[in-house]
């Protein structure tokens, strides 16, 4: 599923995790990792609740979908405004 959000292929992603063209893309997906666990005080489970579950303020799209589909900006701009407590 990550190799897909970041638009590129599975064996491609396995076999050269470390390639700095991939860097960037996988950064955003770990920043969005850290800061739903970090706005759940640390609470795992919870952080993959909220990515697996529709949420009204995104549409009614559960957040995954967007990693799935490589749509990061919209999921990190509601991230950074939960961060903030600021209305989405």
């Amino acid at each position: 599923m990550i190799a897909e959000a970041i638009g590129r292929k599975a064996p491609g992603v396995r076999k050269h995790p470390d390639a700095s063209s991939l860097q960037g893309e996988l950064r955003r997906i770990y920043r969005i990792w850290v800061a739903l666990v970090d706005l759940y005080a640390g609470d795992k489970k919870h952080a993959r609740i909220f990515l697996n579950a529709p949420n009204r303020n995104l549409e009614n799209r559960a957040p995954i979908e967007f990693i799935e589909n490589g749509d990061l900006a919209p999921l990190e701009s509601f991230i950074d405004a939960m961060s903030v407590r600021q209305p989405a």
